[in-house]
């Protein structure tokens, strides 16, 4: 059996049968009917604010940081109205011709009142740390200490919150 179909499309016999209501429906506005691109348009926002107003918040200055192929990471506790901070270097890669070996160090807190300057050295070999220890006068009661480390043209800013007394 051999059947052959045989489609026809008239655009007219077709908008005749449509209700009225549908055929006076006007549609204005790219967005209004298409609900998928109303969707995609509003993740879109979200993601926008997110990253502007939340991102900000989460990647705030830490205790860590890189800089000159090493990590630094700083912790500090108050002790009998002193502070004690320790800065532990670690060198990550091994070291290039034009790393600087210097690092500047300086303390200081929110009003950027530099509370302790220091230069030390870098460790020279992959996978070797450098511990160094200070001690600063906390006649303030100071929460957190901000440190700025520069090495080369390299800059970084890390903070500590203070551990508090045992007593």
């Amino acid at each position: 059996m051999d059947h052959k179909f045989n489609y026809h499309y008239n655009r007219e016999e077709r908008l005749k049968t449509l209700s009225c209501e549908v055929k006076d429906r006007k549609r204005t506005g790219f967005l209004k009917g298409n609900k998928a691109l109303i969707i995609l348009l509003l993740d879109i926002v979200l993601i926008v604010i997110i990253t502007v107003f939340i991102f900000p918040f989460i990647n705030s200055i830490s205790n860590a940081g890189h800089i000159n192929g090493c990590s630094v990471l700083i912790k500090g506790f108050k002790f009998d109205g002193k502070t004690y901070l320790s800065v532990k270097i670690k060198r990550r890669e091994e070291r290039k011709e034009n790393d600087s070996r210097g690092v500047k160090i300086e303390f200081y807190y929110e009003d950027s009142k530099i509370l302790k300057l220091i230069h030390e050295v870098f460790p020279a070999k992959k996978n070797v740390e450098r511990i160094f220890h200070y001690e600063i006068d906390n006649k303030n009661d100071l929460e957190t200490i901000f440190a700025k480390i520069s090495a080369g043209s390299g800059v970084i800013k890390i903070k500590t919150v203070l551990k508090k007394d045992l007593d």
